[in-house]
């Protein structure tokens, strides 16, 4: 990472129960067994042509506690999302995706935190496009009671740890949200672990 840009440090971080690897394969190959069948990615093309399959878990985590939860990326997904940083020709074009976000924070902060990510970006030499979080989840009954989700997935199945890291763009942008959003960026952990593991006391 650029070591002039200042590694940002989640205040809240969290891991939620395992997930078995039949969960996923059942979800990778589109089976309505899946208990996060769903909640399954409906547009699979481009950086979203895997599934999705640690956000869902995650989406799926904070629905069920009543929230309602938005996706990052554009309308076309087909299911509700949002776009902050990303996307700058959708937002351009006033795609919902954008127009959700303006929504909840003001049009007038949203171009006053953009042109300072784009700003920075332009500093440290980032492309324009990336760095939004994963989720962003908001208590409808309860408008302050919203905030940012990042998910980063942990896969013990294989002979080796797969670790999902954050980014350069997302140490950059995560920072500036909590900063000049005043919106707090969580840290969320998927592990995928072995049938075996679970069968073994895990949940």
């Amino acid at each position: 990472m650029n070591k002039a840009i200042q590694a940002w440090a989640p205040s809240t971080e969290f891991t939620l129960p395992p997930v078995s690897e039949e969960q996923k394969r059942l979800y990778m190959v589109n089976d309505p067994s899946c208990i996060y069948h769903p909640y399954r990615w409906p547009y699979l093309k481009g950086r979203h042509k895997r599934g999705e399959f640690p956000v869902v878990v995650v989406r799926k985590h904070f629905i069920d506690q009543g929230y309602e939860v938005w996706v990052s990326g554009q309308s076309k997904l087909g299911i509700d999302a949002f776009i902050l940083a990303m996307f700058p020709g959708a937002r351009q074009k006033r795609d919902q995706s954008y127009l959700n976000i303006v929504g909840v924070f003001g049009k007038e902060t949203v171009d006053k935190f953009l042109a300072i990510v784009e700003h920075e970006k332009k500093k440290y030499g980032l492309p324009r496009h990336g760095g939004d979080p994963d989720l962003f989840v908001q208590n409808t009954q309860e408008p302050s009671d919203r905030f940012f989700v990042e998910v980063k997935a942990e896969d013990f199945t294989g002979k080796r740890l797969y670790r999902d890291n954050l980014n350069k763009q997302q140490h950059l942008l995560f920072t500036l949200i909590e900063k000049h959003l005043k919106c707090q960026v969580r840290l969320a952990k998927v592990q995928i672990v072995t049938d075996s593991t679970m069968s073994n006391g895990h949940q």
